[in-house]
């Protein structure tokens, strides 16, 4: 926008008028006159004898109100047909007034929106959402003293990347915790989606039955479940209408050797102990007491 060109401005042309001789009248007086027209126009206060041009302001009782008619003369402020609340567009320091629309934030240093210690930022064509940090332009720093942390997303990436800092005080560079910073759970990284391996272990947490599904989607589905009420281990196979299913029960910590491993049918209620050799006793010689619960004694001649 060239203010000078909407004002009618008058300016010199070094080029062509170089060597003329300085005209105070036309370069100085002519030009304020002009800039404290305009100005009056916008600080006057509301004269209802007066006919204001369309566009041309005026304020009353600290708000600015905008003619938008030729023909306005004594129509209170509060007519909406030919005046415009200009305050009622704008952003509140306080928060008064809601915007609608939206809130655009212009520059190469990109845009930034601050709440307290948290904040919203763009870096190139990076998208910031940060919590406890902010940006200075050259390195990250506390907002507060503690850690802190921040997710970045970007258009041309598959995942939302998580930077984590360390404990650090008010205003200080922040220091990287690399063992928690990383893309989270993606087709790049984490649990692949098709494919790929896995690289540490998998945890699966469930308030109630934690269940691993493994689904043949054919016919048959496999299934790794901790049950909520005993914590023992249910190994089970079976088709996808649960019926024939076989399943490998094996108990809590404080089962007892002998029933800690079961065998069963899927959803009939039995099941069968399978005794480990520590249980059994070779010899040629019949038992000479009664066995214990789950002993076996074998004898051969």
């Amino acid at each position: 926008m060239n203010i000078s060109n909407i004002l009618n401005l008058f300016k010199y042309n070094p080029a062509t008028q170089g060597n003329l001789t300085f005209n105070i009248e036309q370069a100085l007086n002519q030009n304020w006159d002009k800039i404290v027209n305009v100005l009056a126009k916008t600080l006057m206060t509301y004269d209802a004898t007066i006919t204001y041009a369309q566009d041309e302001s005026c304020t009353y009782q600290g708000k600015i109100y905008r003619s938008k008619t030729n023909n306005n003369t004594g129509m209170p402020l509060s007519d909406t047909t030919y005046w415009e609340d200009v305050n009622a567009s704008f952003l509140k320091k306080d928060g008064s007034v809601q915007m609608t629309g939206v809130l655009k934030t212009l520059g190469d240093s990109g845009m930034q929106i601050i709440s307290g210690i948290n904040g919203m930022y763009t870096q190139g064509d990076y998208y910031i959402f940060c919590s406890n940090c902010y940006y200075d332009g050259t390195n990250w720093r506390y907002s507060s003293d503690g850690v802190a942390m921040f997710f970045k997303i970007r258009g041309s990436e598959n995942g939302v990347y998580q930077r984590c800092f360390q404990s650090g005080l008010k205003n200080a560079i922040c220091t990287d915790n690399t063992s928690l910073s990383g893309y989270l759970l993606t087709d790049k990284t984490g649990l692949p989606l098709t494919g790929g391996t896995l690289n540490g272990y998998l945890e699966v947490k469930s308030l109630s039955n934690t269940n691993v599904v493994l689904t043949n989607t054919t016919r048959q589905r496999g299934s790794l479940v901790r049950m909520a009420d005993d914590d023992t281990l249910l190994f089970a196979n079976y088709s996808l209408s649960g019926v024939n299913g076989k399943c490998l029960v094996l108990g809590n910590e404080n089962s007892e050797i002998s029933s800690a491993l079961k065998l069963s049918v899927y959803g009939s209620g039995t099941a069968w102990k399978v005794y480990g050799e520590h249980n059994i006793t070779v010899s040629t010689s019949a038992p000479s007491a009664a066995l214990a619960e789950g002993a076996q004694h074998q004898v051969y001649a």
